[in-house]
């Protein structure tokens, strides 16, 4: 605070005292000035929270309808899409197989709003990200189909399967690389060729999902993707399933003499017959692991472990 011990008398002249007070005032306005400028200069931008889950209202935008039981779970979802999504699938497909298939015309008049992925009937078909199973189905367009529910926001559709994966549910939460069920060309695909058709859905509204396909699974998610497979699935003599396909793909690549090229020529169709398991004791023998009698066992699985399955 600015004071005067000795005050002085104002000047009669009003030339004078205005000139007095012009300048008085410039003074205080530059003060002014200053201080607003400093105070400018020490402003921070504090930013509002960002959601760590979807919102209420994106939920309310989903296809279908969701019980508060599978809510609870959707609201676990990260707040922020996969804007780099790998391709839905462990084998058989890469990146440069894909064509754009969005917008395309179709023989009733309708355009395309997903992204067909031409693949091998029976092809599994694995969630590319964290989700939430949302609805099962079947209906004469997308033939048999799975929804889930993804981060932000988002619901992806898979349509056209040959069938659901074993023990899928409503309800059912996913890792990457999770089953979701195998390629067909069920619906209106009848009759074409096998392909699952993509379908990215925000409040209701389609999303091209191919320009976000840009990746396959690393060979890390792959092998880890598998290990859970092999770990759930029953692999023996008689029985059909994921983990005997992955069993029957490592056999025929590890080509080790004529039971093994014969299985190869018969393909990974899942199911463990006796030419698997004389694949399996050939491989057996080879490796060590005895008795090589084309039991799968946890010593096997450990050899398969250590050397990758491709």
């Amino acid at each position: 605070m600015l004071t005067i011990a000795h005050p002085m008398p104002l000047p009669k002249n009003r030339f004078v005292l205005r000139a007095i007070i012009l300048t008085c005032l410039g003074f205080l306005a530059s003060h002014l000035v200053w201080t607003t400028t400093k105070a400018e200069s020490q402003e921070t931008l504090v930013p509002e929270p960002a959601a760590l889950t979807i919102t209420d209202d994106e939920i309310n935008g989903f296809l279908f309808r969701i019980s508060e039981g599978i809510r609870s779970k959707v609201m676990t979802l990260k707040s922020e899409p996969v804007e780099r999504l790998p391709l839905p699938f462990l084998f058989e497909v890469s990146v440069g197989d894909m064509k754009d298939t969005w917008g395309e015309t179709r023989p009733d008049g309708r355009v395309h709003t997903g992204t067909d992925i031409i693949v091998p009937l029976g092809e599994l078909i694995v969630s590319p990200t964290d989700a939430v199973v949302t609805k099962i189905g079947y209906d004469n367009r997308g033939g048999n189909f799975v929804v889930t529910a993804n981060p932000g926001g988002e619901q992806f559709y898979f349509a056209h399967l040959d069938r659901v994966a074993e023990h899928l549910s409503v309800g059912d939460t996913l890792k990457p690389g999770d089953p979701i069920g195998y390629v067909g060309n069920t619906g209106n695909a009848r009759g074409k060729s096998p392909h699952l058709h993509l379908g990215i859905y925000y409040k209701g509204l389609d999303i091209n999902p191919f320009p976000r396909l840009v990746r396959e699974f690393s060979f890390e998610e792959r092998t880890a993707a598998l290990e859970q497979i092999l770990a759930t699935e029953k692999i023996m003599f008689g029985a059909n399933n994921d983990g005997i396909r992955f069993l029957q793909r490592f056999l025929i690549g590890k080509d080790i003499g004529l039971s093994s090229e014969a299985l190869a020529r018969a393909g990974a169709t899942g199911y463990f017959g006796l030419l698997t398991k004389n694949a399996l004791a050939e491989y057996q023998h080879a490796a060590g692991i005895r008795p090589a009698s084309g039991y799968f066992g946890p010593i096997t699985r450990a050899s398969m472990r250590m050397l990758g399955i491709h």
